[in-house]
């Protein structure tokens, strides 16, 4: 990731606290290695996390491991693991609602229209084409995370 998108603030004892981080989505092309690399790494991640277990799982703690190397070198913020993990935990469970109750398909379909219309009369492609691609990434991914939640509640 890029650290330099994060938002840092510097509170009356001077401890630098990470309180939001610029996001994009950038889909994985449906055909190839990488996108079932990406969904089999985000689904051990999410099962690791919802059964709270993230400290057995020697990929979440090398990954784990080398995001707190770079908020270190980057930023100078030492990262509270359990705190990362408690919101990361909030994050998924979010994801995982929104896939299960159908509402993050709505949500995704009423931004692509709202797109199509604000970008009707570019000239150029504002990346406004790649939107239906974006939508189906995000649910795919959003579906690995419920999945996981499923499974790791199952175990």
């Amino acid at each position: 990731g890029n650290t330099a998108n994060l938002m840092l603030l510097d509170n009356l004892v001077k401890e630098n606290r990470v309180v939001g981080i610029d996001q994009a989505v950038v889909p994985i092309v449906a055909a190839g290695p990488g996108r079932e690399r990406f969904l089999s790494r985000l689904k051990e991640l999410s099962e690791a996390v919802f059964r709270k277990q993230w400290q057995d799982s020697a990929l979440v703690s090398s990954s784990l491991d080398k995001v707190s190397e770079c908020f270190m070198l980057s930023c100078g913020v030492q990262v509270d693991k359990t705190t990362l993990m408690s919101g990361l935990l909030q994050g998924l469970t979010k994801v995982a609602n929104l896939m299960e109750d159908g509402s993050l398909a709505t949500a995704l379909d009423e931004a692509i229209a709202a797109g199509r219309q604000i970008f009707r009369p570019a000239t150029v492609d504002m990346g406004h084409k790649e939107l239906p691609h974006m939508r189906d990434f995000i649910l795919v991914t959003a579906e690995t995370i419920a999945l996981a939640r499923r499974t790791a509640f199952a175990a």
